[in-house]
């Protein structure tokens, strides 16, 4: 009837890293906060999804500060809407999951992978020290899953979303652009009303590393399985090691 709608068939080993029924009850409660209502269907077993098609009017860039605005609301809607999907996305965990099935077909690779996670430990130990509010987490927040229509934002494609630390979604406002420490206040300021703690910048610096870390990890896991993300791989190796290096500058072990 001269509409346009978008039509999502999974990959073959998707299924590897997505649960299918979980991502069915992110992408409905983002449905209800209207943080995502492009979604029309759905099929929590195999993974079909059917949505209204956005006609995006401007690519959405991390370095625009309306844009990151945009996001920056989304993200408070979300973390002050108090929802929880009843399943946890561990970042740890799942990069122990990758490792592990990488383990058993590519050992040079392997030894990569563990050489990087060692790095990240101190991390994690600072998340471990101040624990933050667990809430719906996207997970996944980059510049294919945000479209701006006008002057609306649309967060789509909620495959890993779980209840996590809410600071790996507030970083994204920053994560992306790679500030130095000077500049994060600049960014915060698009989600907090409030002056920015050392330790709540700490805390959201070590969940930007730990986001690129799982990225990179995740793409050395694609790569072997014969996705084409060699192109990423540098890029997201090198925003771990920036901000592994803020974290060292100031405070972190």
């Amino acid at each position: 009837k001269g509409e346009k709608y978008i039509y999502r068939h999974p990959g073959e080993r998707s299924g590897d890293v997505v649960n299918r029924m979980k991502e069915a009850i992110a992408l409905k409660t983002a449905k209800r906060l209207g943080i995502d209502d492009t979604l029309l269907y759905v099929d929590e077993e195999h993974g079909w999804k059917l949505s209204r098609f956005i006609t995006v009017t401007e690519d959405f860039d991390f370095s625009n500060k309306k844009h990151a605005a945009m996001l920056a609301k989304h993200i408070k809607t979300l973390n002050e809407s108090g929802e929880t999907l009843g399943f946890n996305f561990n970042y740890e965990e799942e990069v122990v999951k990758l490792i592990d099935i990488v383990k058993g077909k590519n050992k040079s690779k392997y030894k990569l992978m563990m050489g990087v996670k060692n790095k990240l430990r101190p991390a994690f130990d600072i998340l471990k020290r101040d624990p933050w509010p667990m809430g719906m987490c996207h997970n996944d927040i980059y510049e294919p899953n945000l479209l701006v229509e006008g002057d609306k934002l649309y967060l789509i494609d909620w495959e890993f979303a779980g209840d996590s630390d809410i600071g790996f979604d507030i970083c994204k406002v920053f994560a992306s652009v790679t500030p130095e420490y000077e500049e994060l206040d600049e960014w915060l300021s698009l989600y907090y009303d409030h002056e920015i703690s050392k330790t709540e910048k700490l805390h959201l610096i070590a969940c930007a590393a730990i986001i690129y870390y799982y990225w990179y990890i995740w793409g050395l896991y694609a790569d072997e399985n014969g996705e084409n993300v060699t192109e990423y791989l540098p890029l997201w190796h090198d925003r771990m090691d920036h901000y592994l290096s803020m974290m060292k500058e100031n405070g972190g072990k």
